[in-house]
């Protein structure tokens, strides 16, 4: 039997054979001889129903069967003499019927996991900043602090714009309940990058124990222009509301920190003559994680980029709506988003981001492979248990039965975190980074911008027109992926 395999994608194949009409004919007689012995027709007894009678009455359901069956085991036999491990069930796509001969043209579709070459980064230059901070770097660190880590008091009156409230909010989405029920937030009113600033400028005013509500919707003129695209808001409904009930209003207290942050420091206070020391150690710790976490981000979005190769689509479609059942809206909100299909933001956010992270999977897996990285031993245990102790999913209250519990759910998410880092580690020293000294304000920006890269992430590359991402022409996403090279100067986005 000649068979033909058409190679879709790298993620999709396309199998194509004829099923001889001789061998469909056997298969129908052997299935309704049995079904004679087990079929139901009125005016016969069970189990004595003619072979003629059977064909006839059921002729579509046995006809169906016989070639599922055969195909079937021509599938099975064909995959694995060709050593192919299909990622997905194959499933007949299309079959016709020759009028004279019977026979029966079969087209099989199925899934495998893509190939692609062994990730590396060699040869490219990335900036690996060193920062070298200036007393005034420090004292602008120490302001921050003191707006984020500073002591407040509780009020019993109107809240200013300098306040902070403890908010217990409930979120409506055209109409209906975004998250099952209400949440508490803690919300700055001096927040000038806030998400939703009118709900902020709503609070300005209130007192504890004050209720109210907050509409967003289309502004008038946007109403009677149809031209102007409707606004979306989150995940792109028309109108959102806020049920807003105010728990407290806290005025922070000038010039004093928390007794908790001071403790980080280890100093009793501001006028600690160790106060400034510990600040610049702490400053230069958090610059250093800083750096490391943005090279493996960076690093990540080149590996992308890089390695250009189309995943299954179930196990895309699959990974999406794991992540929507995870994103904590309602069961009733995530059917409104199905309904608008690839035209919901929400959807295809989900499905960028099983993307993303998939690929990603795929190639640390080859790569803790390739650079043989151990999969056990005492340093990622070790790493394993200092993120667990240090989760706030786990509290003293908890029953050794209960702590256990959740540590077995954190531990594959930790192990894999232990992998990535030491993989893209790997990588990163293929690269050979271009140090570069920074201030603190330069750092901040490259910091910021190389953060954007991996949210840009890849395509699918799918040809389906229902697809929802779109398959990026070769050329283009060679032009762009250059922009992630660096020149001498040790600009990360200026093309070299």
């Amino acid at each position: 039997m000649e068979v033909e395999i058409e190679e879709v994608n790298s993620a999709s194949r396309r199998m194509k054979f004829v099923l001889p009409g001789t061998e469909v004919g056997q298969e129908v007689n052997q299935i309704a001889q049995k079904m004679t012995k087990t079929v139901s027709v009125p005016g016969f007894r069970k189990g004595k129903v003619p072979l003629t009678v059977v064909k006839r009455k059921f002729h579509d359901q046995i006809k169906n069967d016989a070639i599922m069956a055969l195909v079937g085991g021509r599938v099975e036999d064909e995959l694995k003499e060709r050593e192919i491990e299909p990622f997905s069930q194959p499933y007949i796509e299309d079959y016709t019927v020759d009028d004279e001969t019977e026979d029966c043209q079969i087209t099989v579709f199925y899934e495998v996991l893509p190939e692609f070459d062994d990730p590396t980064l060699a040869g490219e230059d990335i900036v690996n900043p060193v920062v070298k901070l200036t007393e005034d770097d420090v004292d602008t660190v120490i302001e921050r602090w003191q707006k984020s880590h500073q002591a407040f008091e509780t009020l019993d009156e109107p809240a200013t714009q300098n306040d902070r409230v403890l908010l217990q909010i409930e979120q409506f989405r055209d109409g209906k309940s975004a998250w099952g029920e209400a949440q508490a937030f803690v919300l700055d009113l001096n927040d000038e990058k806030s998400e939703i600033p009118e709900v902020v400028e709503a609070c300005i005013g209130k007192s504890k124990g004050d209720k109210f509500s907050v509409h967003l919707n289309l502004t008038e003129s946007e109403q009677g222009d149809e031209s102007v695209e409707p606004e979306k808001t989150d995940i792109g409904q028309n109108s959102t509301d806020y049920k807003i009930e105010v728990f407290f209003v806290q005025r922070p207290i000038a010039g004093e920190f928390t007794d908790e942050f001071l403790a980080t420091l280890d100093v009793s206070g501001r006028d600690d003559e160790n106060f400034r020391t510990r600040a610049r150690e702490r400053i230069e710790s958090m610059c250093d994680i800083e750096r490391l976490e943005c090279l493996r981000n960076l690093t990540s979005a080149l590996l992308l980029m890089r390695n250009s190769f189309t995943l299954p689509e179930s196990m895309v479609i699959t990974r999406s709506n794991q992540l929507m059942k995870m994103s904590g809206l309602t069961k009733e909100v995530i059917e409104e988003e199905f309904k608008k299909g690839i035209e919901s933001e929400f959807i295809r956010t989900s499905y960028f981001r099983a993307l993303v992270d998939l690929k990603l999977e795929l190639m640390i897996d080859r790569l803790v492979t390739t650079r043989k990285i151990p999969i056990e031993g005492e340093d990622i245990e070790s790493y394993i248990d200092e993120k667990i102790n240090s989760s706030d999913l786990l509290s003293e209250d908890d029953s050794e039965e209960t702590r256990m519990k959740k540590i077995e759910r954190l531990r594959p998410s930790y192990t894999f975190e232990y992998l990535r880092n030491k993989a893209l580690d790997a990588v990163l020293l293929d690269a050979e980074p271009v140090e570069k000294e920074m201030g603190l304000e330069e750092f901040e920006n490259w910091t910021q911008e190389t953060r954007q890269f991996l949210d840009q992430g890849p395509d699918q590359g799918s040809e389906s027109d229902e697809s929802v991402a779109t398959e990026a022409d070769s050329d283009s996403a060679e032009e762009e992926s250059t922009s992630l090279i660096v020149d001498a100067s040790g600009n990360p986005f200026e093309k070299s």
